[in-house]
């Protein structure tokens, strides 16, 4: 594959709670990690860029659009692009020779158009002449020198060394936690303060315009607090009573963060809702918008970038917060106290619970966007009135509305998509077409009503019914 072109991938990102995976979690060793669907490689730098993801399933059948714990797949977005880094991190033996720098920076770039490689030059010195600041790491009043973390928890647990082996794994695995956590947290200052930062630069000097930092990672800057509060308020303390007392790591401290990530995290349901849409615009302007192009690659070849795809920097918030359960279950697995063990099956209880509601969340956002999509096809009909003022009364009847609310129910009831399709009927001009529908709803029969239309065929033609389609075709 040549690494200066996108590489394409129909799996698209959705929430997986982890459930399943145990067995992934007891074979690993040292830090519990998890592998990334769609990573050629695993960034050694950086323990917090995996996650267990399972395999989505293509649009196909019925039978196969199911939701369940393993994650929601959205159905009305086409096919996005999970990975499309124009820079490779390695070369099989049979891959092709890359090109040249200079090459990669000029492609799609005619030798013929020297206004266009002009604004390209332009854009390259923009890129060069930005000053990416010289230190990334998260700096606060608590940590005025920066946050840093000890090589290991051994550092400054006293008693690590008469300790038993699944003591020395259960805190091994609240380190994964601790360590993986702030390696998250400067990853998304990296994105920010290096990537976002460029962008709004090049704007200054009228490049990438219809580049804006929402298209590309929607409201990222939003989960990047809530992880920095988290950090404050719930890890950071936990870490400096270890280190002040030399204590092992006691993970009910943990309790109350976990159980208010609804509260905390709430942000993430609009980022994975817009994940797919951020994808796909991506994927566009790497095909059409050489200035892009050109941006792209400053972005992952940059060293404070720390070898970070664009497509990678994207995936990170939903790879982390499917991440939790995994760390959890780790430590969970490595508890022998009861009553701990009864608080973390509480504390992973929880953080399932709101990976379902992010689930949840996707599914009736993509309900909502199939019925506005399908009532913008559905067009009201026509009624003559004797006069004006009736025909101002009557015409609001004459609109079908799918999105309205339902009469007689709660605002929690809504209407829903059941199925959409479309139907082409070829026969001869004499002859004539049969089509019977029905509302009939499998398992209750008797209490749905069909009707059967009965005309010539050149009421039909080639006409498309899928408006009709989806009350079911019999």
């Amino acid at each position: 594959m040549d690494p200066t072109k996108p590489s394409l991938s129909s799996k698209a990102p959705y929430v997986n709670n982890g459930g399943g995976n145990e067995a992934l979690m007891e074979d690993a060793s040292g830090p519990w990690r998890d592998a990334v669907d769609g990573e050629r490689e695993a960034d050694s730098r950086d323990p917090d860029v995996d996650v267990i993801t399972a395999g989505v399933n293509h649009r196909g059948s019925a039978n196969k659009h199911k939701f369940n714990t393993t994650g929601y797949q959205r159905q009305t977005k086409q096919k996005v692009v999970t990975d499309f880094s124009t820079v490779s991190k390695g070369t099989s033996a049979g891959a092709k020779p890359r090109a040249t720098l200079s090459k990669v920076f000029n492609q799609g770039v005619s030798e013929k158009n020297p206004e266009e490689k002009g604004q390209l030059d332009g854009l390259k010195q923009a890129l060069g002449a930005f000053a990416v600041p010289v230190d990334l790491k998260w700096r606060w009043k608590e940590e005025s020198q920066g946050t840093t973390l000890e090589k290991n928890w051994t550092d400054i647990v006293h008693s690590h060394s008469t300790m038993s082996k699944m003591q020395r794994h259960q805190q091994e695995a609240l380190w994964e936690f601790v360590h993986t956590e702030l390696t998250y947290i400067n990853k998304l200052i990296i994105i920010k303060d290096v990537v976002i930062a460029a962008l709004f630069n090049l704007q200054q000097y009228g490049f990438l315009p219809e580049v804006t930092p929402k298209l590309l990672f929607s409201n990222l800057c939003s989960v990047l607090s809530a992880h920095q509060l988290l950090w404050q308020e719930v890890i950071y303390p936990m870490l400096q009573e270890v280190r002040r007392t030399g204590k092992p790591f006691d993970p009910l401290v943990l309790e109350a963060g976990c159980l208010q990530f609804p509260e905390r995290f709430f942000s993430y349901q609009h980022y994975c809702w817009e994940e797919e849409n951020n994808l796909e615009f991506t994927r566009r302007q790497m095909e059409s918008n050489p200035h892009f192009h050109t941006f792209v690659q400053w972005v992952e070849t940059h060293p404070k970038c720390e070898r970070m795809r664009l497509g990678d920097m994207q995936a990170k918030p939903h790879q982390r917060i499917t991440k939790y359960p995994l760390l959890l279950k780790a430590v969970l697995k490595n508890t022998q106290d009861p009553h701990v063990q009864h608080t973390l099956r509480g504390m992973l209880s929880g953080v399932n619970t709101f990976l379902e509601s992010i689930n949840d969340y996707l599914k009736r956002k993509d309900e909502e966007l199939a019925l506005s999509i399908s009532a913008q096809r559905v067009e009201g009909y026509e009624v003559e009135g004797i006069n004006e003022d009736i025909d101002k009364h009557v015409q609001k009847f004459c609109q079908f509305d799918l999105t309205c609310p339902i009469r007689g129910v709660g605002p929690q009831a809504v209407r829903k998509l059941l199925l959409e399709d479309n139907l082409k009927i070829r026969g001869r001009r004499d002859n004539k077409v049969s089509a019977q529908f029905g509302d009939d709803i499998p398992g209750m029969e008797g209490l749905g009503t069909d009707i059967t239309v009965v005309c010539p065929w050149e009421a039909f033609g080639d006409m498309e019914l899928s408006d009709l389609a989806k009350y079911g075709i019999i």
